[in-house]
């Protein structure tokens, strides 16, 4: 067994860790600190190496490189069953020709405990284990069935049990043999929805008694707000924003963020100058400094921090039409159509479909982030007349003169320079769509090339999640400049 500093307050220390599965990244450099006693979600999309990230902490996958400390020591190479960690996956795993008890019980049987130290006749000393006893397993079991809420349930047979029961009983076995860590992988993911919920709040509660780290890995919004004291968000294999459910929701770090976590508005704007930023053609006051005069920025608005105003008031700062009104049981959703842009607007009081309104969003309802890339950039190389070999492409493009074959050059492509096809055979190169996002008249969509290159696209077109994609680049829109200039200007 590993040996655990039980004072350390960073139980877990994740230090430039990366994995590859052949040339594909499924965790991208991550670091990550988890303090003893957290309650911490790993949150992302499907595929975004959340579970590879999970595993790994495990130990039942090794990192490319990097290390993983757990309490001041280094487990990188230690295999699982070394480790203080238990896990509870989505699929319960649990024996149906054993009862409750012996279930929960069947580690503790095979556990050995330190039992003293004998002396050999060379001077030398050997630890001694053994096994425990029946009460001492009887009475870890009773505590730990007593933790999920089943006390009377020990000699049930499991295949007569709910879902959600099955789930405590997974959870018990892991629990009985006090960890240090709990992981948990998407494990309320086969529960229907009252269920899950209910479970999101048992488990709050048994992680505040049983004063362990908790890491828990889900896609589902919702259940990370629920439960956690930190979420880390997660993308593309790499951390996005790590901070309180509360900071997160509240202050994304950018538009991947703001997209996933709940519903927002988001749209371009500038920054005119510190607390104050332009968005649809107006220009408010804001919470955020520190940008460059007129910066483009990426603009946050939650639909519950848009107030509705009579179209005639003063105090309006932009007037829009509803388009759409739906009841959800506690506040109505509209969209609210202005410039060119549909809002989403969440309020206690409806508007009938067809009546102008008027809008306001406070400062502290306006959050600014930094555009993550304004433009795409590659580095490419001139293989003739006017083309350019790039991502494993050859694409026709207007080279800088005197510029001969094989030169390095730098190539900077706009969002709205690339033109996306629906069949892959049609475009230069080919890739699969990992992101969308919708900004008001356009969606942003990220295409990740099978040259590990990302891609980032305006267009007016909607795309799904892990489409093939062919891609093409707008001659008259894409700058090419030598390579060498710019390192020298540097």
């Amino acid at each position: 067994m590993a040996e655990v500093n039980y004072k350390k307050k960073k139980i877990i220390e994740i230090t430039n860790v990366t994995k590859m599965f052949g040339n594909m990244t499924a965790v991208d450099n991550i670091s990550l600190a988890i303090n003893r006693g957290e309650f911490v979600t790993l949150l992302g999309p499907s595929g975004c190496g959340k579970t590879t990230l999970l595993r790994m902490i495990a130990g039942f996958e090794l990192p490319t490189s990097g290390k993983i400390m757990l309490g001041g020591e280094d487990v990188t190479n230690i295999p699982p069953n070394r480790r203080p960690i238990n896990t509870v996956f989505q699929k319960y795993a649990l024996f149906p020709h054993l009862n409750v008890f012996n279930n929960v019980a069947f580690g503790l049987k095979l556990l050995k405990v330190p039992a003293g130290e004998k002396t050999l006749k060379d001077g030398s000393v050997r630890p001694l284990f053994r096994k425990l006893t029946k009460a001492e397993i009887k009475s870890k079991v009773e505590r730990a069935l007593s933790v999920v809420g089943l006390s009377d349930y020990g000699y049930r047979n499991v295949t007569t049990l709910s879902g959600g029961q099955q789930q405590r009983i997974a959870i018990a076995r892991a629990i009985v043999l006090e960890p240090q860590v709990l992981l948990l992988d998407e494990p309320l993911g086969a529960l229907d929805l009252k269920m899950r919920k209910e479970m999101q709040l048992e488990l709050k509660r048994m992680h505040s008694e049983l004063g362990i780290t908790f890491i828990y890995v889900t896609h589902d919004q919702e259940e990370a707000l629920t439960m956690s004291d930190t979420i880390v968000v997660i993308n593309d294999g790499a951390i996005q924003q790590v901070g309180t459910p509360k900071k997160i929701y509240d202050e994304p770090a950018n538009a991947f963020v703001a997209n996933f976590i709940g519903e927002s508005n988001l749209l371009p704007g500038k920054m005119i100058s510190d607390f104050r930023v332009s968005y649809l053609d107006v220009t408010v006051d804001c919470m955020d400094k520190g940008f460059a005069k007129n910066e483009p920025v990426d603009v946050v608005i939650r639909p519950e921090d848009i107030k509705l105003l009579s179209a005639d008031s003063d105090k309006a700062q932009m007037k829009g039409r509803i388009v759409s009104s739906v009841f959800k049981g506690t506040y109505y959703e509209m969209e609210v159509e202005t410039g060119g842009y549909e809002f989403t607007v969440q309020s206690t009081d409806g508007a009938a479909v067809g009546s102008e309104v008027g809008m306001r969003v406070d400062p502290d309802g306006i959050h600014i982030m930094k555009k993550l890339r304004s433009v795409n950039e590659f580095i490419g190389e001139a293989d003739g007349e006017n083309t350019v070999w790039m991502c494993k492409g050859d694409f026709e493009l207007d080279l800088p003169e005197g510029t001969e074959k094989g030169d390095k050059v730098k190539v900077r492509i706009p969002f709205d320079g690339v033109e996306l096809t629906d069949d892959e055979n049609d475009g230069v190169i080919g890739g699969n769509v990992t992101q969308s996002i919708y900004k008001g008249t356009y969606y942003q969509v990220q295409v990740y090339t099978d040259t590990d290159e990302d891609f980032y696209v305006d267009t007016s077109d909607e795309w799904d999640i892990n489409d093939r994609v062919g891609i093409n680049l707008i001659r008259e829109k894409v700058t090419v400049t030598k390579f060498e200039e710019e390192e020298n200007n540097d």
